[in-house]
C-alpha cells in the first residue's frame, strides 16, 4: 500500500531544506554586495593613467606603466611604477584614477593588488568635492603578495569623487640593483581589480581601514 503520509513528510522536508538553502545563499551574497566593479580584463576600462614616471632613458609614463593580460599570477592587471632616488633627483609615483558618483549606499572600496618580486608601496586615495586628495590607506607589498585591501568611503556616499590607486617608492630590497639604488629597485605594483561595495566582505585576506 502506497504511503502518502510518508511522501508528504518527505516533500515538506525537501521544501524546508530548499528555503534554508536559498536563505544561506542570500546572506552570502549580501556580504559581497558589489555596487560597481572593474576587473581590468580588457585594459584600463575607463581609468586614467596619471602621476609621474622614473626618467630612465626611453621611459615615458605610458611605456613604464601599462596593462598586462597576465602579471604576478593575476589576469588583467594595471602595473604601476615608482621610484625615489635623491642623488638623481628622482621622486616618481604613477597611478590610475577615475571620477565617479558613489552610490548612496556605498560603504567600502576594495582593491585587489599584486606584487611580482622585490617590495614596494601601494596607496589608495580619494578626492572629494572640496578638491582635497585624501589618502585612504597605504600598504607595503612584498614579492609574491596577492592582497585584498578595503577602505571605508561611507562618508562620501552619494557624492562625486575621484578615486585613485598609486605605486609609491617604499622598497628596501635592492637585489639586482645598484647598492645605492635607494627606493628605486623594481617598485612595480599591480592593481588587479577595484570594487565599490555596500557591505564589508568578510575575508581573512582583507585589510579593512576605517
Amino acid at each position: 500500500m502506497y504511503d502518502y503520509a510518508k511522501e508528504m513528510r518527505f516533500l515538506i522536508f525537501a521544501g524546508l531544506a530548499l528555503q534554508i538553502s536559498l536563505l544561506i545563499v542570500g546572506v552570502s551574497q549580501g556580504q559581497q554586495n558589489y555596487l560597481n566593479s572593474c576587473n581590468f580584463d580588457n585594459g584600463f576600462d575607463g581609468w586614467d593613467l596619471t602621476g609621474t614616471f622614473v626618467p630612465w632613458a626611453g621611459y615615458t609614463l605610458e611605456t613604464d606603466n601599462k596593462w598586462y593580460g597576465q602579471w604576478a599570477g593575476a589576469r588583467g592587471v594595471i602595473v604601476l611604477d615608482a621610484g625615489n632616488l635623491p642623488r638623481r633627483g628622482i621622486d616618481a609615483s604613477a597611478g590610475i584614477q577615475k571620477t565617479i558618483e558613489l552610490p548612496n549606499n556605498a560603504k567600502y572600496i576594495e582593491f585587489d593588488v599584486v606584487k611580482l618580486d622585490h617590495d614596494g608601496g601601494f596607496r589608495a586615495t580619494l578626492t572629494g568635492p572640496d578638491g582635497e586628495r585624501k589618502v585612504l590607506g597605504e600598504q607595503i607589498l612584498q614579492g609574491g603578495d596577492m592582497r585584498t585591501l578595503t577602505y571605508d568611503v561611507s562618508q562620501w556616499a552619494g557624492e562625486t569623487v575621484t578615486l585613485g590607486g598609486w605605486a609609491f617608492a617604499a622598497g628596501i630590497d635592492a637585489t639586482g640593483c645598484d647598492s645605492d639604488a635607494g627606493k628605486c629597485c623594481w617598485e612595480y605594483i599591480g592593481i588587479d581589480s577595484i570594487k565599490i561595495i555596500g557591505t564589508a566582505t568578510e575575508s581573512a585576506s582583507s585589510d579593512v581601514t576605517h
